[in-house]
């Protein structure tokens, strides 16, 4: 280090201890090469407390290389305990001086960026820093500086310098900064000393590409640097006039900023870093930059330092951003926060927002906790204390400016000003996940003298609580009236003018109650159930969900059998939040169109799962009939889903089910893959799944017993009886947005029984079996679209051999399929008719037996390999894939779906479908 700029130090050390606790007088050198600061300090630290101080903790950063200390010191990579002897009284101050060497956080050519690089004592402190730097660098530091030369003079060329709104002049106009001489300087370098109050430490941004662009907001300057190559996103008064909107909707709702200026510089790659006036972002773009400024004020101007409260600063900062797009009149994304943390209370995988990261399920699930989880609180808070919750926030940050903040500080705020008890509603949000449910248990209206009242009687379920508001609604006018929310069961009366005919509860939606179904009541006659409904004509391919309300989707649907012609009729689709009241009605009739004689038969199929009454977490139900196409059935059963975190999906899920199949009328089914007879069925499923890292795999297992009934004696009718069924199935993908995907396929199936299995229970080597079949009308009887004797279609299942005859079934198989596909084109974005297309090569095998006979079961073997066309698409919510498989080789040519190549091995044969092969 020069001796000039060590007697600068010496100069500056000299100077009055500041007034707060800690003072840093630093000098520090850039050295290009290395991209490391070498530094020397002289810090000054103040007892200001009421005891002696026996020790000091020296936090270090990971990126500095400590040198040395003029205390002796002990401690671990992470900080230094400095003894001090004798004991620092109050009032008093010592001297610690230490040089170290700190690399770049980041370096790109000459750019450089230095944030948390030196070694301090906790708290805020006074920062003097004279930096060594070569004189064509441009500078963006915390605080201001005060004499030498930043770079941003408007006479350099690159530079322009703007100013909008406002009339306060900038702070430190490099016109009237003086030059910073401590003596000679190295030639082509320059230096400047930097000051700044209530910091942590100086962070600063550096590169000789640097442009530079201020506006102003009450007189602060609001800064943005960026390359050259960026003024296209950057320039022109875009990142500052963004900069200048967060600083002025900050500065409303939080108070006022106590820094002298507020900067954004172009730096790589988010999370954008933050520290004391300076945001580090990878874009410029509106929402980001307040999010980002919004951490200056919750995590810099105040300290938040116990685990435990990390959401007063992450789900703070993404608070005021929501608030800010409510009060623009946008309020999709506090709706979506709303949906997602549902979402996750309804899996049971919300934790409690108040506690450490490490106590959380992973790093995901803290992160969704402390900053989504975290937000949704702060907007209950909101709807509870109203307007009131800004003045609080004017308040909590006025009082406790560059202290330690904690839950009972902003508590304390916050009650203050609104003069409630907010304890339980903190302990609720803060240390609980218990859903909120109010319903209304009945509403009686009576005639007054000069309107209606109306008492209305809430109820919750569980032992979450909220003051829930209340509208009654009549043809001239609506009445409002609100609950306290501590009760399981509470009464108001609503006043109204008019005679009212509904009540709505929490219509706004502020309460997170999960059931908004019973939040409605509605007098006079009504059939049906009283819930809150939206209909709307259903596009097949997007089966909407809505947050406040049963969807239910009509359409009309028709298909064609070679027994009954064409059947018509209308198919209903409920849903309620995506998971619940997932109902489906298909009411229709055959009309014999096209076929002799004509005849017209009811066709029924209805299916219930989930209702909101039954819900408990990770338990799905169903129950279900049908009669449709010659065969009638009925199921029953429930599933427990298991979901270990918002960052998978369930992984792992168990269910069991009853069932009953049964074919009414034979000439309507496939003889080949039906026996006239019926069976019912106990089975008992489950299923895993994992995806380590970009590899997705999946394992699914189903054990079944059952009796199967004939509904005809002959000689080639099954036996009644009972049997089992075993099959297990395991498919390992790679990442499905790769431009080259691999896959692989496991699978086994067995039957036991002492007599012949009937057909529509043994095992299929080349697709679906029979049942799996009756959920498409296109598929489940001859002559529908896709089951046609000149259509060669695939439906996957079974064993997996995809060019064989699909009637092909066995007592025992095993198959084995591997493929792999290339792109040639891909699509990014959300749907589209096409949004991937690729090549594929694929090959299968399968062991079977040869069916149940007076030998024994002999295993046999079959092989085919070709290649395949696929098309990824996407419309609505609805993904499907076409596929066109190209089996070349086919071990057993006698076997194939398509003969007409004889007893060729290697043959063109072809298969399509609107599914992958697994």
């Amino acid at each position: 280090m020069p001796a000039s700029l060590a007697a600068l130090l010496v100069a500056l050390s000299q100077n009055p201890t500041h007034a707060g606790g800690t003072a840093y007088r630093i000098v520090a050198r850039l050295d290009e090469s290395a991209g490391t600061l070498s530094a020397r300090a002289t810090v000054v630290v103040r007892n200001t407390t009421t005891a002696p101080l026996t020790a000091l903790d020296l936090l270090i950063p990971s990126a500095v290389h400590l040198g040395t200390v003029s205390i002796a010191a002990t401690g671990s990579r992470d900080s230094l305990r400095v003894p001090l002897a004798p004991p620092l009284a109050p009032r008093d101050s010592v001297i610690i001086e230490i040089t170290w060497s700190a690399l770049a956080m980041h370096r790109r050519g000459r750019e450089f960026t230095f944030a948390a690089w030196q070694p301090r004592v906790r708290g805020f402190a006074h920062v003097w820093l004279l930096l060594d730097i070569p004189a064509d660098q441009v500078v963006s530091g915390s605080g201001t500086a005060i004499c030498g030369d930043p770079g941003w003079s408007p006479n350099q060329h690159f530079i322009d310098r703007m100013t909008w709104r406002g009339a306060g002049a900038p702070s430190d106009d490099p016109a009237t900064r003086p030059p910073c001489n401590p003596g000679s300087t190295d030639p082509g370098r320059k230096t400047i000393v930097w000051q700044a109050d209530n910091v942590a430490e100086i962070a600063l941004a550096l590169s000789p590409d640097f442009r530079y662009e201020q506006g102003d907001v009450l007189g602060h300057p609001m800064r943005a640097f960026y390359r050259a190559s960026d003024a296209q996103a950057w320039g022109s008064g875009v990142a500052a006039s963004h900069l200048e909107t967060a600083f002025a909707w900050l500065n409303e709702i939080f108070g006022v900023y106590p820094w002298p200026h507020a900067t954004i510089v172009r730096a790589p790659g988010p999370p954008d870093t933050v520290a004391a006036m300076q945001i580090w972002s990878d874009s410029p773009g509106q929402l980001q930059l307040m999010r980002a400024l919004g951490r200056m004020y919750t995590g810099g101007l105040v300290s938040v330092q116990q685990p435990t409260d990390a959401w007063l600063d992450e789900g703070l900062a993404g608070f005021q951003t929501t608030w800010y797009l409510e009060v623009e009149g946008i309020r999709r994304p506090t709706v979506q926060l709303e949906r997602d943390v549902l979402t996750w209370d309804l899996d049971g995988v919300s934790q409690p927002i108040a506690q450490p990261r490490a106590a959380f399920h992973d790093p995901a699930t803290a992160n969704a906790m402390i900053a989504r989880r975290g937000e949704l609180f702060l907007h209950a808070l909101r709807a509870i204390v109203g307007d009131t919750l800004r003045a609080a926030f004017h308040s909590y940050f006025a009082e406790n400016r560059f202290g330690v903040v904690d839950e009972t500080t902003f508590r304390a705020a916050v009650e203050k000003v609104s003069g409630m008890d907010l304890r339980a509603t903190f302990d609720q949000w803060l240390r609980g996940t218990s859903l909120i449910d109010y319903g209304v248990r009945g509403a009686r209206r009576q005639q007054t003298a000069t309107g209606w009242r109306t008492e209305v009687r809430v109820g919750a379920e569980g032992r979450a609580r909220f003051p829930v508001t209340i509208w009654v609604i009549t043809d001239s006018d609506t009445g409002v009236g609100k609950i306290a929310g501590r009760e399981p069961r509470e009464q108001v009366t609503v006043e109204t003018r008019g005679r009212p005919w509904r009540v709505l509860l929490d219509p706004e939606g502020k309460s997170h109650d999960w059931n908004a179904l019973n939040n409605q009541f509605t007098f006079g006659l009504r059939f049906g159930r009283d819930r809150p409904t939206a209909r709307y004509l259903d596009s097949y391919f997007r089966r909407r969900s809505e947050r406040d309300r049963v969807t239910i989707g009509l359409a009309p649907i028709a298909w064609r059998t070679d027994r009954d012609g064409w059947t018509i009729g209308l198919r209903r689709r409920d849903d309620y939040l995506g998971r619940f009241e997932l109902n489906e009605i298909v009411l229709a009739a055959t009309t014999g169109w096209g076929v002799r004689p004509d005849r017209v038969i009811p066709q029924l199929s209805v299916a219930w799962r989930n209702p909101v009454g039954l819900q408990a977490t990770g338990w799905g139900q169903r129950i279900a009939g049908f009669l449709l196409d010659g065969r009638a059935g009925a199921a029953i059963g429930v599933e427990r889903s298991r979901r270990r975190s918002i960052a998978t999906v369930p992984h792992l899920a168990v269910g069991v089910g009853l069932s009953w199949f049964n074919v009414q009328t034979p000439a309507a089914v496939d003889s080949q893959l039906y026996d006239n007879a019926g069976t019912f069925e106990l089975s008992a499923t489950a299923r895993a799944r994992y995806t380590p890292g970009s590899w997705n795999t999946r394992l699914a297992i189903a054990l079944a017993g059952g009796y199967q009934h004939a509904n005809m004696s002959g000689a080639s009718v099954p036996r009644d009886g009972t049997y089992g069924r075993v099959t297990a199935e395991a498919t390992a993908r790679s990442d499905a947005n790769a431009p080259f995907r691999l896959g692989l396929r496991l699978y086994a199936g067995r039957t036991f029984s002492r007599s012949a299995l009937v057909r529509q229970r043994r095992i299929y080597l080349a697709g679906a079996d029979p049942y799996e079949r009756m959920e498409s009308p296109f598929l489940r009887s001859p002559g529908a679209l896709l089951e046609r004797a000149d259509v060669r279609y695939h439906a996957p299942g079974g064993a997996g051999m995809r060019g064989l005859d699909p009637h092909l079934a066995a007592g025992g198989a095993y198959g084995i399929s591997v493929e792999t596909d290339a792109a040639l084109w891909r699509r990014g974005g959300g749907g589209g008719l096409a949004r991937r297309a690729s090549v594929a090569l694929f090959a299968d095998g399968a062991l079977a037996d040869d069916g149940f006979g007076a030998g024994p079961r002999a295993l046999r073997s079959v092989a085919e390999a070709g290649a395949g066309i696929r098309i990824d698409h996407r419309l609505g919510t609805t993904t499907f894939q076409t596929r066109w498989d190209f089996p070349i080789w086919i071990s057993r040519p006698a076997l194939a779906q398509d003969r007409r190549s004889g007893t060729r091995e290697m043959a063109w044969r072809w298969i399509f479908s609107f599914n992958p092969p697994f």
